[in-house]
């Protein structure tokens, strides 16, 4: 039976005080074989996090099916009021976690991050900077990657290919550069070429690398304003393809911040990695200025210019060559790229 009535019928959610939501899939299911340092992994992440945000932030982390000790320690920071939000689940798949951790806010940013990511001081600052100061940034990543405008970031190269806003220039932390592709366990057999020059996209003053990748990026939340109920894949598969694509199909732009602000660590514990000392909570930011929110594009007009045009110029060796050369890569490289 019912008695009374209930006093939040029709009642509007009151405004939130977070203008920025960071989503963390965590999927740790055991403590040995690959996951032997994962929680000490996992550690860093949270406390690199929590150290270099400011207050506006709502750190949502969700359990994928992780074992009992994650579970505990999950709990522990959520209890202590550094983790703001916690979801647990099955092993769903991190982009199904992903989604999870999405719906229910309405902050006008949200980062989606792997739980192995070291945040580093600025980030935040840099990122909010770059979406309210370049026109039409629908994604930031933070970790620079070699040629990533070959594949995730053509509406770029699209639309500036005969404005001088694009041009290669040097990358100038080439360390930090190798350091990712460590991180993922690749050898050290690539073009060396790769990691000394990146296209260059540069609007009021502020310089971004082309594309960015999906170990750790932010979105302006519209993108996601349609996003379906669940995607096939554990892991790998399209289901990263899913979330990369979709500032493409509002013509909104993916770059990366021209300074390495945060490492990939993978699943082993080095000595480099080390919790940033915490940022002053001094910000009285109220709001962020984000451009209007574009509409959503046709299919036919997605496939033509992300699909079609993107392969044929990115894949034919000529015209891709042309296209290298007319952006300022310089000529003793370019046989080689």
């Amino acid at each position: 039976m019912r008695s009374g009535f209930n006093p939040n019928k029709d009642q509007l959610v009151p405004p939130s005080k977070y203008l920025h939501q960071v989503v963390v899939p965590v999927h740790i299911p055991h403590q040995t074989d690959y996951f032997k340092e994962s929680l000490s992994i996992l550690q860093f992440c949270l406390d690199s996090l929590t150290a270099t945000v400011q207050p506006f932030t709502l750190i949502t982390v969700v359990n994928n099916g992780s074992c009992e000790a994650v579970v505990q320690e999950l709990n522990r920071r959520h209890h202590e009021g550094t983790i703001h939000e916690i979801i647990h689940t099955t092993a769903i798949g991190k982009v199904n976690a992903l989604l999870k951790g999405l719906v229910g806010h309405q902050t006008p940013l949200v980062t989606l991050t792997d739980a192995d990511v070291l945040f580093k001081p600025g980030w935040q600052e840099e990122t909010i900077d770059l979406f309210e100061k370049v026109e039409r940034i629908g994604a930031v990543g933070l970790i620079p990657q070699m040629n990533l405008f070959r594949i995730d970031g053509f509406s770029l190269v699209w639309e500036y290919l005969f404005s001088s806003r694009l041009r290669f220039a040097k990358i100038p932390d080439v360390a930090a550069a190798e350091r990712f592709y460590d991180s993922i366990g690749w050898n050290r057999n690539y073009n060396p070429n790769h990691l000394l020059y990146n296209l260059q996209y540069t609007e009021n003053g502020k310089s971004m690398w082309v594309g960015s990748g999906h170990v750790v990026t932010t979105f302006r939340r519209d993108v996601f304003r349609e996003i379906q109920q669940s995607v096939p894949h554990q892991l790998g598969g399209d289901s990263e393809w899913y979330l990369e694509e979709k500032p493409y199909q509002f013509h909104y732009h993916k770059v990366t911040t021209a300074s390495n602000f945060a490492f990939h660590m993978g699943n082993v514990s080095e000595s480099w990695m080390e919790v940033p000392s915490t940022m002053p909570k001094t910000s009285t930011r109220t709001h962020i200025a984000l451009s209007p929110s574009a509409p959503k594009i046709n299919r036919v007009a997605y496939y033509w210019r992300y699909r079609f045009w993107r392969r044929i110029m990115m894949n034919t060796p000529l015209l891709f060559r042309w296209c290298i050369l007319r952006k300022g890569l310089p000529k003793s490289v370019i046989d080689s790229w």
